[in-house]
């Protein structure tokens, strides 16, 4: 199994240069006279392009066994049910074993699915012929409040059915992702929404993972994530990556897809803002802490394996810790004490005046 560790690529230098791509075009605005009829009409229509994935009724959700090898003819549904440990649930462990082990007993991985913008930038960008079919557009000005709303959560579930500001936003972010020149090339050629499986051969643990796009145009083989963020600048998108341990999901990725001996050296992450002006900025995490999020992500498949082995999943530790409450509130607590000690010298010669 290879490893992260490759020197860092610069993607206009690798990408071919007569790479083009052609901006596809936007839907048709939204029927503003929309009505409960069109509602039922439009679920008949869409109905023959998703039959093929659609999910059981959810009293037959079951774990199955997970698909072994790469794929990409599997619903996202059906990846959910695979019964192994993804890359979300790896990370979890890092909180404690106490976290994750109540996160598995109690979380329903359909119902904890992407938020409902983000998942729809997804279908939007990577499955416009299937999961994009199943995302239902609300008439203009027809809040969730109001029983067309609640006719089409019935008819399409309520993490299909979007505001038409919400649709027209999703719309407009595949555009500019489109529309980004470096992002379109590797966009060009690849396969979106790739799942796999395998067995790690240190622990003997049950792994999946499910690859938002593979490009076939960046030498070495590149894995791309495609992230909805408030904000895409380095400094502030560096601490999502650091809560989310996006670095660790690309370890995940790339160990998992490297266990079938896919090429894929690289992980880049597109960040896309969910607010106008929809801007985007693509990231590659530098090799040194690549290097880091192998190390852990190694520790928390042991730990991971160590806490299957015992069905044990301690939390926290008991003993009592030393809290350090860091120079910044140091920093506050000497302002406080000169505040008030200049308060009360500005306060002296009013009583003295007063007593007189």
């Amino acid at each position: 199994m290879g490893s992260l560790g490759s020197p860092e690529i610069l993607l206009t230098s690798m990408l071919p240069k007569d790479t083009e791509y052609q901006m596809p075009k936007k839907d048709d605005p939204i029927d503003v006279a929309a009505s409960m009829e069109l509602l039922k009409t439009s679920l008949q229509e869409r109905q023959s392009r998703v039959n093929s994935a659609d999910p059981p009724p959810a009293h037959e959700v079951l774990r199955e066994e997970p698909r072994w090898g790469v794929h990409d003819d599997v619903p996202f549904w059906s990846y959910l049910q695979w019964d192994a440990f993804g890359s979300g649930t790896v990370r979890k462990i890092g909180r404690s074993p106490a976290h994750l082990r109540s996160y598995l007993d109690n979380a329903s991985d359909i119902s904890a699915a992407k938020a409902r913008m983000g998942s729809a930038v997804h279908a939007c960008v990577l499955e416009p012929d299937t999961e994009w079919a199943r995302y239902y557009p609300l008439p203009e000005g027809v809040d969730r409040r109001s029983k067309i709303y609640k006719e089409a959560v019935i008819e399409f579930g309520k993490e299909f059915v979007l505001r038409s500001d919400e649709y027209s936003a999703v719309l407009q972010m595949r555009d500019k992702l489109f529309g980004h020149s470096r992002l379109a090339r590797i966009l060009k050629a690849g396969r979106p929404e790739i799942s796999f499986a395998w067995e790690d051969e240190d622990t003997g643990l049950p792994l999946k993972g499910r690859a938002d796009w593979i490009s076939d145009l960046i030498p070495g083989g590149c894995v791309l994530d495609l992230k909805t963020t408030t904000d895409a600048r380095e400094h502030r998108f560096r601490r999502i990556a650091t809560d989310f341990d996006y670095a660790m999901q690309g370890s995940h990725y790339t160990a998992g897809l490297q266990a079938w001996e896919e090429q894929v050296e690289h992980y880049v992450i597109a960040a896309i803002e969910t607010e106008p002006p929809f801007e985007i900025t693509l990231f590659q995490i530098a090799t040194s802490d690549m290097m880091i999020a192998n190390e852990t992500w190694r520790a928390h498949l042991e730990l991971l394996a160590h806490c299957v082995e015992t069905e044990e999943w301690p939390g926290y530790a008991e003993q009592t810790q030393v809290l350090h409450m860091g120079p910044y509130w140091q920093t506050d607590m000497r302002t406080r004490v000169a505040e008030i000690a200049e308060t009360l010298r500005d306060a002296k010669p009013q009583r003295r005046e007063a007593t007189k």
